[in-house]
């Protein structure tokens, strides 16, 4: 149903243009500061992941799950931890990294995702067998 107005045009379509209009001004607003910075080279973006201070060339760390994630992985694959063999105590790992319980279990979560590791409910996880290992023993990667 329309309503008469001075324009003739329905009230839902001025109330989203009134929205439109107050909207896309505040990202105008919003946007300004973030363009200068950008110009600036104080921030960049990279696309899929966030904003970023610093140069783009300066490179950013891995998130510290995934570093945590690495570095027990490169431990399984140098037989450092055996196959089998359950992964350090998460005390140990939460002292010598200085993280809090959630980033441990991302760590793990993504170990058994890749299939370093194999979970057991109320077990600690151990060392899988390199035929579950997303890389051969050689190094390369399993097809």
């Amino acid at each position: 149903m329309r309503i008469a107005t001075k324009l003739s045009v329905p009230i839902r379509h001025q109330l989203s243009a009134r929205w439109s209009y107050r909207s896309s001004s505040i990202a105008l607003i919003a946007g300004r500061p973030l363009r200068e910075l950008t110009d600036r080279g104080l921030i960049h973006t990279v696309p899929g992941r966030a904003c970023f201070t610093g140069p783009a060339e300066a490179g950013h760390p891995r998130p510290l799950y995934q570093r945590i994630a690495a570095e027990l992985a490169g431990q399984i694959f140098s037989g450092e931890i055996q196959i089998n063999h359950p992964i350090p105590v998460r005390e140990d790992l939460r002292v010598r990294h200085g993280v809090c319980d959630h980033t441990l279990r991302e760590a793990v979560e993504l170990l058994e995702s890749l299939g370093w590791v194999i979970c057991v409910p109320y077990r600690r996880p151990v060392a899988a067998p390199p035929t579950c290992w997303p890389v051969s023993l050689d190094g390369s990667a399993v097809p």
